[in-house]
Order: structure tokens, then sequence, then C-alpha cells
């Protein structure tokens, strides 16, 4: 991990050739380190070397095909070459193996918006939905795309239907949460949302974030800034992360 980590750091100086090595050392500690291959796949991707980014990812899969890292971390490689369909059958994979993907929900809401598919993906993911009454990808994904379409109330409705049925559904539990603080309603109902949510996933940056914005609206600006710092940690490059814990300072 310390490895990875110190290869992250590089790879954020610039400086790849010591990324390389360290995300290297780092697989040689642990070959099954999602960390370190994600570190140079990224390099690679940089120096567009994409035919060995691809080997690296496509022999991981091999030997974990249902890893939902390593499948997202393919999709990643075929929209790069704007190979969509591929990359939306990896991403729906993803999904279906571990419903809390972030990121595999958001490259696969990218992808199909570049194809011009979101009604047609919402129809399909509803129809699984009413297939598989006890999947959460599905529904999750087709209130997802609803809401991107600018249907706040509708989306909102989606969302509550699904933590009814599942309390244990991180993402709709916190795009939900997120929706009642924004609107600055129902805070104890969000932050029960959020804090179920992270609980699911402790680390994830965006759960995070969404637990100290519920924190801010309720004017808790001591409570807001540990999740807040976590996600700023987690992904520095977000510039509402670094705003929102600056609001928690304040």
């Amino acid at each position: 991990t310390v490895h990875a980590q110190v290869g992250t750091l590089n790879l954020v100086k610039g400086d790849l050739r010591a990324a390389r090595a360290a995300f290297s050392r780092a697989l040689e500690l642990d070959s099954r380190s999602n960390e370190a291959l994600s570190g140079l796949v990224a390099a690679d991707m940089r120096e567009r070397r994409i035919a060995e980014a691809r080997g690296r990812v496509d022999a991981r899969l091999q030997a974990t095909p249902d890893d939902p890292t390593v499948l997202t971390l393919s999709a990643m490689i075929h929209v790069n070459q704007r190979e969509y369909d591929a990359a939306e059958k990896r991403l729906r994979r993803a999904i279906e193996v571990d419903p809390t993907q972030l990121r595999a929900y958001a490259m696969l809401a990218q992808v199909l918006v570049s194809q011009n598919k979101l009604d047609q993906a919402r129809i399909e993911f509803d129809g699984l939905a009413q297939r598989q009454p006890s999947a959460i990808g599905a529904p999750t994904m087709a209130a997802m795309i609803v809401q991107s379409q600018g249907k706040a109330a509708e989306a909102q409705q989606r969302y509550e239907k699904i933590v009814a049925n599942n309390p244990r559904a991180a993402l709709a539990s916190n795009n939900l949460a997120w929706m009642y603080a924004e609107q600055n309603q129902k805070l104890d109902t969000a932050l029960n949302l959020a804090q179920a949510a992270k609980a699911e996933d402790p680390e994830s940056a965006s759960f995070n974030d969404t637990l100290g914005f519920v924190y801010l609206k309720m004017k808790l600006g001591e409570l807001a800034v540990p999740p807040l710092r976590i996600a700023v940690e987690k992904e520095p490059e977000n510039p509402g992360f670094h705003a929102r814990l600056g609001q928690a300072y304040a």
C-alpha cells in the first residue's frame, strides 16, 4: 500500500519513471493490488501506450474476471479508444457485480450520452428492474438517467422507492440525501441516508462529501470537517470538495 501511494504521489507530480517503479514494486509485493494496477494504467495512458495498458488489464481480467475495479479500468481504455459497445458491456458487468461502483455509473452515463441512448437505456434498465426485483444496479441507473435528464422530482421518487425496498442501496441513499440537502428539506432523513451510504463504503469520496454537505446544511461545521477532509484526500483534484471543506472550516 505504501509503495502504491508513493507511486500515486509521483504520478501527480508528473514523474512517470518514479511512479512506474513504485507501482511495479507494489505489484511485486501484492500481485492483486488494484491501486498499483490503476496507477500503471494511468501512466500508460498518459504516454499513449494503449497496447500496454490493455495488456495489463486483460491479463488481470483473466485472473479476476468479476473484479469491478478492473472491469471499470478496462472500460476506461475502451472509452479512450471510442469502443463504446465494449465499454458499455464492461461497465454493466461492474455495476451488476458491485452496485456501489460510483465511477462505473458515471462512466456508463457518459457512454450512453455519447451514443444518444439515454431514453433507450432507461427503458432497458426499467425492464431489467422489473425482471429482477431484488437488483439494485438497474433501478439506480434508471433513476440516475432520469436525474441527468433534468427530471428531479421523478428521480427523487425513484430513489425513495429504491431505498424503501433496500435500505442498503448506498448510491440511491447517497443521491437522495444530496437532493434533500440541496432543497434544504428533510435534513434529518438526509443525514440518516448519508450515514447509511457511508457505512456501506466508508472510503468513498462522494459519500463522505454528501455527508459533509448535509452537516453543512444543518449548520454543523465541526461535524462536516472530518468527512469532507476524507473526500479531499481521496480526490484532491475535485474543486467542489475543497469548496465545501472551506465552508466547513469557515
